[in-house]
């Protein structure tokens, strides 16, 4: 997925299950005042669609091929948002795909 400059993907270092880095951020989303949508049953994964948190719209991917949870938005500003969000926040791995920036380890996911 290089150069795909609109999804956040979270590096699970301790390799915890799947469905516990879900809940974890989803957990996060929610005490941060994010508005979560219902979810749809995709072949390969689940998908909040139309999540918000302020005035963006972002989905919540929850992929069952082995890439774990990862957010995507149209909009590169909501991305930020929530990169800061999970960056000044919490104590969470994220992956960025900004063209600029390699994907780094900034914190580590806690269980």
């Amino acid at each position: 997925m290089a150069g795909d400059n609109n999804r956040l993907y979270f590096k699970n270092y301790e390799r915890r299950p799947d469905d516990e880095e879900f809940a974890e951020v989803m957990k996060i989303l929610k005490e941060e005042g994010a508005i979560i949508s219902d979810k749809y049953i995709a072949p390969d994964c689940d998908w909040y669609h139309n999540c918000i948190i302020g005035e963006g719209v972002f989905d919540i991917l929850y992929s069952i091929d082995g890439e774990g949870t990862f957010l995507y938005a149209e909009n590169t500003e909501t991305l930020v948002i929530l990169e800061r969000l999970f960056k000044n926040n919490h104590n969470i791995n994220i992956q960025s795909n900004k063209p600029y920036q390699k994907k780094v380890k900034i914190l580590t996911l806690h269980p």
